[in-house]
């Protein structure tokens, strides 16, 4: 007898000002495939040392003409470069593993969790990662940003995993005293 799965992963970014409740991004978003099974079949075969662990943002998705139209970046071509793909320009990360007691700078607001439903062929894992009022630091009060991305634990240390997940969109201002939350959502179906 053979069987054959066929795994889907879709993924989702909802960015909303916590302050005014606001929501400033609502859209779905590409997933790095080579990476993406890299981690899957690292996962499988039980060794826990890489899994999603950091949300990491950036500001070279878009390019602004004088007259303010946008051009956005393509991320499907970005991620063909697998494993060696980045954020066209990485500004800022956070951990958002619950389990790193020393890097998440607070695991009630920066977690992932897993929903499922019995009978379902899907399971979300759901990241939650919160831009805090005086975050990020050393940015003079402000920071723009127009791209997003999910990264794995990486072996190295902190930002040395792969990007799995990359969405670029109109750019955001995150000024000090305003809270930012992401919530990314990973559907992985068969």
């Amino acid at each position: 007898m053979h069987s054959e799965l066929n795994v889907k992963i879709t993924g989702h970014v909802k960015i909303t000002d916590l302050t005014t409740n606001e929501v400033l991004v609502d859209r779905y978003n590409a997933v790095n495939a080579e990476t993406m099974s890299i981690i899957i079949a690292t996962m499988l075969q039980g060794n826990n040392s890489k899994y999603l662990y950091e949300l990491h943002f950036g500001n070279g998705g878009t390019v602004i003409d004088n007259t303010g139209n946008i051009t956005y970046k393509d991320v499907e071509e970005n991620l063909k470069l697998g494993t060696v793909a980045e954020l066209y320009n990485p500004l800022y990360y956070k951990v958002f593993d619950p389990n790193d007691t020393i890097n998440n700078d607070d695991d009630t607001r920066n977690y992932s969790t897993i929903t499922h439903s019995d009978g379902l062929v899907y399971s979300d894992v759901i990241i939650t990662c919160t831009l805090e009022e005086t975050q990020p630091e050393d940015t003079q009060g402000l920071i723009t940003f127009d791209e997003i991305g999910v990264k794995s634990r990486g072996v190295d240390g902190l930002n040395s995993g792969y990007l799995l997940t990359h969405l670029v969109f109109e750019p955001v201002e995150k000024i000090i005293g305003r809270v930012i939350q992401v919530v990314y959502t990973l559907r992985v179906s068969l």
